[in-house]
């Protein structure tokens, strides 16, 4: 979320968790009608992995990164970032491919959230509901995000994980093996 951008945060506070209760009904509602399941470890050949801001959770993140890679050597791994945390992202040597989303105009970062499939999507960001909603946009098989406490980003993601200040991003991959 970019800092400062009172437009954009009154919108993700206040409008964000409506649009992600109703993405959120649809997307349980299309899987189980379809009797979708998580991804079969062995089919995982790509992951998203969405960080639109924060350097400092970017470092971290960078344990996840090769985690994965030792996890799945041959993986597919793409970082969707902002422009506050795009710098430090590209020093990333584990990264296939980031890309750059301009957080300020969401349509344009839909769009190129949406350019590739993915058999899984990782939301990285525990605050910002807009990264939520376009982790629930994505073509992506199956999305991973965190639970926040008070924040209501939730509603859409396929899978949780609990937001712990002082834990480690590698309880995702645990819950793949």
């Amino acid at each position: 979320m970019e800092r400062g951008n009172s437009k954009l945060r009154f919108l993700d506070e206040n409008v964000g968790p409506f649009v992600l209760f109703i993405l959120g009904f649809f997307r349980k509602t299309w899987r189980a009608i379809l009797q979708t399941a998580p991804p079969v470890q062995d089919e995982i050949k790509s992951i998203a992995i969405l960080k639109l801001a924060a350097i400092g959770d970017t470092v971290l993140l960078s344990g996840l990164v090769n985690d994965l890679r030792v996890w799945k050597p041959g993986l597919r791994i793409v970082l969707f970032v902002g422009g506050s945390n795009a710098s430090y992202a590209r020093l990333l040597p584990l990264i296939d491919e980031v890309v750059v989303l301009p957080v300020s105009d969401p349509l344009t970062s839909l769009s190129l959230l949406r350019n590739e499939r993915f058999d899984l999507l990782l939301n990285a960001d525990s605050w910002p509901r807009l990264s939520a909603i376009l982790g629930a946009c994505a073509k992506a098989k199956w999305v991973v995000g965190f639970l926040t406490p008070g924040e209501s980003r939730h509603f859409a993601d396929d899978q949780l994980v609990p937001h712990r200040a002082d834990g480690p991003l590698s309880p995702w991959i645990v819950a793949f093996d």
